[in-house]
């Protein structure tokens, strides 16, 4: 990297967002947001404990928290929960829960970030699902297609020197599959999060 920066990677208590942050730490200042903080995480990494189910959370971090937030030179939204109705519908208002934590956490994120910004990068984790619906995912597809609308209008608002990139990933092999009933010969072909890791890496080099 040319330079030092700072990074906030929401979601990164294990899986994808963690193996970010692993990486990025070597050379920069990482800031992670998730409920639960990993364990043995790098003392240079910092964490701040919030819980993305709703979205009124954000809303209660203090000053310095968000401070965080605002003076980053990059943020990642990654944070993401999945759902199959072919396995576990979705009844009452959970749906609801699923959103908070696929599309308002990234969207309460944004504003925070972009409210007096001039320059700037985000980098979110979509899925393949955002570009076409999958079978037994109508909500994590509509969450999915969702995050897409809003970023592409975003782009046509916003300052041209903020940089907004949308990754639609395929299934990564990451602990959020551990609760569900995924083929092991499936699972096998996904990627595995260093890779990714890697490439979001080489995006921001």
């Amino acid at each position: 990297m040319s330079k030092h920066k700072s990074f906030v990677i929401s979601g990164a208590s294990s899986g994808l967002g963690l193996a970010i942050s692993q990486i990025m730490s070597v050379e920069n200042e990482v800031t992670i947001l998730s409920r639960n903080c990993p364990k043995n995480l790098d003392k240079k990494i910092n964490h701040i404990s919030i819980d993305f189910s709703k979205k009124e959370n954000i809303l209660k971090l203090t000053e310095l928290q968000k401070q965080r937030i605002i003076n980053a030179d990059i943020l990642i939204n990654n944070v993401g929960v999945f759902s199959d109705s072919s396995t576990e519908p979705l009844k009452g208002y959970d749906y609801l829960d699923l959103f908070s934590v696929n599309v308002f956490s990234a969207i309460e994120l944004t504003k925070l970030y972009i409210e007096k910004r001039q320059f700037g990068r985000i980098i979110n984790i979509n899925s393949v699902s955002g570009i076409r619906a999958q079978k037994n995912q109508e909500y994590y597809s509509a969450s999915k297609f969702a995050l897409r609308g809003f970023f592409d209008s975003l782009a046509q608002n916003i300052s041209p020197n903020i940089k907004i990139t949308n990754i639609y990933s395929a299934g990564i092999d990451t602990p959020l599959w551990d609760k569900h009933l995924i083929r092991e010969d499936l699972r096998a072909n996904f990627m595995d999060p260093l890779d990714v890791a890697g490439f979001i890496k080489s995006i921001v080099d």
